[in-house]
């Protein structure tokens, strides 16, 4: 499922469908990425592939009640 976080809910879609096993988060908003967390599902992982220098913020208890993960990964270098 493509979700545009700003056309739409993005952490309601997934969860009206039971929450979401894997978010792969492109975009390089820390904010936006944040906001995605709650779409999860119970043992979702949260992939962040968008770069920005601004941290993300979330609480422990997101992470720990829902047995959630959040990881990031490097899918190549940029091309000027």
């Amino acid at each position: 499922m493509y979700i545009d976080s700003k056309s739409t809910n993005a952490p309601e879609a997934p969860q009206k469908l039971g929450g979401a096993q894997v978010i792969l988060a492109t975009a390089p908003s820390s904010k936006a990425v944040c906001e995605l967390i709650d779409g999860l599902g119970s043992n979702g992982e949260l992939m962040v592939v968008g770069a920005t220098f601004d941290p993300i913020e979330v609480t422990p208890i997101l992470l720990i009640m829902g047995s959630r993960t959040i990881q990031g990964w490097s899918t190549g270098a940029s091309m000027r």
